[in-house]
């Protein structure tokens, strides 16, 4: 996902897919450069039950379609 697509999921509330699990939403974005000067991408995710978060890397995450 793209920073722009991660914020408007974030903004949206948009529940997510990581894995195979559903979660409520994006709660974190996180940007972090490693010891070799790369950008990662991270966000944390709410679980449905809203009392679990994980933090996943962006890249592995979909946003899923509003019903």
């Amino acid at each position: 996902m793209t920073s722009e697509e991660i914020v408007n999921a974030m903004r949206n509330k948009s529940r997510v897919m990581y894995n195979g699990a559903e979660y409520e939403c994006i709660t974190e974005y996180i940007l972090t450069i490693d010891k070799n000067g790369r950008q990662r991408r991270s966000v944390t995710l709410l679980d449905r039950n809203g009392g679990t978060t994980v933090r996943v890397l962006a890249s592995k995450i979909e946003v899923l379609e509003d019903e």
